[in-house]
């Protein structure tokens, strides 16, 4: 279960740093009162770059519950009410997942085609 601490662990800060993202850009522009916005994500990144280490061998190795464990925190952390938006983040991490698949799918033939 570590690794899906891991996983939330960058998933959490992402979304953290979007929502200052977006709070700071809310008026169209970026300023230097906005850099305070970021202040608290500063303590977060050895945490997230630790787990972000780990992240990658987790996430291609997770069951169904798992999945769906991660499916609910972004659900909870976005404060997703409607079905249409809880549909829509089940989705994404479904393609978050064949991309992933892809990835690795490619770099085996990859190195497939440079061993022969």
């Amino acid at each position: 279960m570590e690794g899906i601490e891991n996983i939330k662990i960058c998933i959490g800060f992402v979304l953290d740093l979007t929502d200052d993202v977006q709070k700071s850009l809310a008026d169209g522009k970026f300023n230097i009162k906005d850099s305070i916005l970021f202040v608290d994500n500063i303590p977060q990144v050895p945490k997230a770059v630790r787990a972000a280490a780990k992240f990658w061998a987790e996430f291609q190795d997770l069951d169904e519950t798992e999945k769906t464990e991660i499916e609910n925190f972004v659900i909870t952390r976005l404060n997703c009410s409607s079905e249409k938006a809880k549909k829509i983040i089940v989705q994404a991490f479904v393609v978050a997942i064949a991309v992933a698949d892809t990835v690795v799918e490619t770099i085996e033939m990859v190195k497939t085609i440079k061993a022969a």
